[in-house]
């Protein structure tokens, strides 16, 4: 594990010099992504932010056919209220592939790493320099040719 928090902090320096600033902890479920993440933030002091429940709390209440409307920037909001410092980590992103919001995960990441290094766990693989969501038969299964982002298999 320290392997990977020590990579994971290298990537966020080398991201600093990029235009985007993403890095993608790339794993299946269960793969230890939370647990690399949270080693990093102890060791840099920094907090998580909880994509799922965080932004699930501000769309609830909001009538279903508004929130693909509303989620974008509900999404930003949520970056930067926990952005503490240069950088801002996120975990638990799978809301934002819900076929109901309409959104392009890895747009609202990479928009968000622009002024910020953005870290976030992703849950999926990496083949071929492109990034997959899900996996085979996963109804929500997506697939990304080689994203503008860094990225760490875990």
């Amino acid at each position: 594990m320290n392997q990977l928090v020590e990579r994971l902090s290298q990537l966020v320096v080398d991201s600093r010099d990029r235009y985007v600033r993403l890095v993608l902890l790339v794993g299946e479920h269960d793969a230890g992504k939370t647990e690399v993440l949270s080693e990093f933030a102890a060791d840099s002091s920094e907090q998580i932010l909880c994509v799922g429940s965080s932004l699930t709390e501000r769309l609830i209440g909001e009538p279903v056919r508004q929130r693909p409307v509303i989620a974008n920037d509900a999404f930003g909001d949520l970056l930067r209220d926990a952005a503490s410092s240069d950088s801002v980590l996120v975990d638990n992103i799978e809301v934002l592939f819900l076929p109901s919001l309409q959104l392009d995960p890895l747009k609202l990441l990479q928009d968000s790493a622009r002024n910020r290094t953005v870290v976030a766990c992703w849950p999926g693989t990496i083949v071929n320099q492109d990034l997959f969501y899900g996996g085979n038969g996963h109804p929500d299964s997506r697939v990304f040719h080689s994203p503008d982002a860094l990225l760490l298999a875990i």
